[in-house]
């Protein structure tokens, strides 16, 4: 039985990281300097692999928060951001490069790369259309709960 996302907006994407996952809903949680969070922390033993959860083109980068990222232009017009990544699946990965993907491709393997040290987990945000952040976890809460197999 598929279990109802909860409040906000689901879009129909794959779960980010594969295997079992752990993770909560950290929307807006405070962060030092007085920001906040913007996406959802998916906790994963370092080095399980993640995925494209749509269909799109990858660009590579690396950021002194953000560690080993990529930004994902979904051919849904979404734009989609990973983050921590110990390390990326592609060979020939450069700062700025561009790959198409299709989802379920493996394009990065969780880490604690960037301001995440000591607990690896994929930061994955959501961008409408481009634009600001909405929260992720509605999305993420039915594909990475509602798995099979």
């Amino acid at each position: 039985m598929k279990l109802p996302p909860p409040d906000g907006v689901a879009y129909d994407i794959l779960c980010p990281v594969t295997g079992t996952v752990t993770f909560t809903n950290d929307w807006h949680a405070p962060r030092s300097g007085g920001t906040v969070h913007e996406g959802t922390d998916v906790l994963a033993p370092r080095g399980t692999p993640s995925v494209a959860v749509v269909d799109g083109e990858i660009k590579w980068a690396v950021g002194a928060k953000s560690g080993y990222a990529i930004w994902l232009e979904g051919e849904d017009g979404n734009e989609y951001f990973y983050a921590h990544f110990d390390a990326w699946a592609h060979t020939g990965a450069a700062v700025g490069a561009k790959r198409g993907v299709v989802a379920g491709e493996v394009i990065g393997y969780v880490g604690d790369t960037g301001n995440a040290t000591g607990t690896p987990h994929l930061h994955f945000e959501i961008h409408p259309g481009g634009g600001p952040p909405v929260n992720p976890y509605p999305s993420i809460y039915v594909e990475c709960t509602n798995r099979t197999g």
